[in-house]
């Protein structure tokens, strides 16, 4: 393909990914509707930005493509891949997620460009792939697991992946991308404003690799500090929503200041507490919380030590993260929230040590010794109350956040950890609808559903803490 057809918005900083860009480059045919834009961010409808190694229109089809230079062999299945000792979110699963941001951008921009809402079928459907171009990379996912993912062309006996170009080449199979349609994507592309991947500077941090994750109002990114390079950082930014006006912009920032001055008062190894406050005109405001490498999300820890969890050893974690929320609950701060997203494991010389983080839908609690905890006190009290993840709704009360005993909010939220540590990281279900069915039915969460041998004392444990 040639270069006014293959759009290079910025250059790769890596030897294997302008290789890897590079095969693509030469199996794609100099002819229309062939397009392709390498290397860009775009800013989704929702104030977030995401990385994007390769866009390929073709004949029927936009393919958003995450390169992996992966290598070794992958094991894992829908959700979680594992390369030797170390698990990740599936990297598929990320590019599903910016592939349907990016396909919403482009209707929205075609909607303002034509004045028109009606626009089915003019805008081809944009497909998520992972290509995985190491020579020694190896897939034993189960084959439910491989779809949209491919290797190098002719390395098929060795990846046990199809070739790129089997998808990237196959004929149309909808209504075929016409030329003046491929023009209007290409102008579409221009009216989005890719912007080059680039170096941010923001306070004293610098941030130089794509976001952490993202959910509805926040995007989280990693940065190290721009004169001590060696210390680490998770910047949480909370994003003003769409045609925000000025006055509930400064009521965001007033309640990120809030949070701050809420969490960095508690003083406590199993707490991810913010160290500074930065703002930013395309990210937002954000606070700063510090992070180790050896940071591993609890369901993700679970995963790279499968097998290894003895019953002591699964009590033992969650005892330390009931310490954690009790010391918090002493100083008059409830999570709300806890789940296992919301949970590290820090690895240190004396063993491995969980951390409780994301207190963005944290309250404050009244200070009553006599009555205790019964209420949320009055003013600003959760940034992202509203905005539960889909992992966070699995793992929440009944009552939601916001019931007039916030502190038993907690209670439920140990008591569901405890059943997905108990159960080997089985969350109690699939979705919200099943949850409530499940707890009014059961009157709490039933372990013996998942376990029939489960000692009864703590059958009930579970069931008391979430009834």
């Amino acid at each position: 393909m040639q270069s006014d057809r293959w759009v290079e918005v910025s250059p790769s900083p890596f030897d294997h990914e302008r290789e890897g860009l590079e095969r693509i480059k030469e199996i794609l045919p100099d002819a229309p509707p062939f397009r392709a834009w390498s290397n860009f961010e775009f800013r989704d409808n929702r104030g977030r930005w995401h990385e994007v190694d390769l866009l390929v229109l073709a004949r029927d089809t936009l393919y958003l493509i995450e390169l992996k230079y992966y290598s070794g062999i992958l094991r894992g299945n829908d959700h979680v891949w594992t390369r030797g000792n170390r698990s990740e979110d599936s990297p598929l699963l990320l590019a599903r997620k910016k592939a349907q941001y990016f396909s919403s951008l482009l209707k929205d921009r075609l909607a303002e460009k034509t004045g028109q809402k009606n626009l089915k079928g003019i805008i081809p459907f944009v497909q998520e792939l992972v290509y995985l171009h190491h020579p020694d990379f190896v897939c034993a996912l189960p084959t439910s697991s491989k779809i949209n993912l491919y290797g190098i062309d002719g390395n098929d006996d060795h990846s046990r992946l199809p070739g790129i170009s089997e998808r990237l080449l196959a004929p149309a199979k909808h209504g075929p991308v016409s030329e003046e349609k491929s023009l209007l994507i290409r102008d579409l592309m221009t009216a989005i404003g890719l912007a080059p991947r680039r170096q941010r500077e923001v306070g004293s941090w610098v941030i130089d690799d794509q976001p952490l994750g993202d959910g509805d109002g926040w995007q989280d990114w990693p940065a190290f500090h721009h004169v001590d390079m060696e210390r680490a950082a998770r910047i949480r930014f909370y994003l003003p929503k769409p045609g925000a006006t000025s006055a509930e912009e400064h009521a965001r920032a007033r309640g990120v200041e809030h949070e701050y001055k809420l969490l960095s008062r508690l003083k406590h190894d199993g707490l991810q507490v913010p160290v500074d406050v930065v703002k930013d005109k395309e990210l937002g405001i954000g606070l700063v919380f510090p992070k180790s490498d050896t940071d591993v999300r609890l369901d993700l820890w679970l995963a790279d030590h499968h097998g290894e969890m003895t019953l002591e050893r699964q009590l033992e974690l969650l005892t330390e993260v009931a310490e954690i929320v009790h010391y918090a609950h002493r100083h008059r701060v409830v999570h709300r929230t806890l789940n296992p997203r919301a949970v590290v494991v820090r690895d240190r010389k004396t063993g491995p040590q969980p951390q409780v983080t994301d207190w963005d839908t944290a309250g404050v609690l009244p200070a009553n010794a006599e009555t205790g905890v019964t209420r949320l006190s009055a003013g600003p009290l959760s940034l992202m109350a509203g905005s539960l993840s889909d992992q966070a709704r699995l793992f929440t009360a009944p009552e939601g956040v916001n019931p007039t005993d916030p502190a038993r909010m907690d209670v439920f939220g140990l008591g569901a950890l405890a059943f997905y540590l108990l159960t080997g990281g089985q969350s109690p279900a699939t979705e919200r609808g099943e949850l409530l069915d499940r707890l009014r039915r059961d009157g709490g969460l039933d372990l013996a559903v998942e376990l029939p041998q489960v000692p009864s004392i703590l059958r009930q444990f579970v069931l008391d803490a979430t009834d």
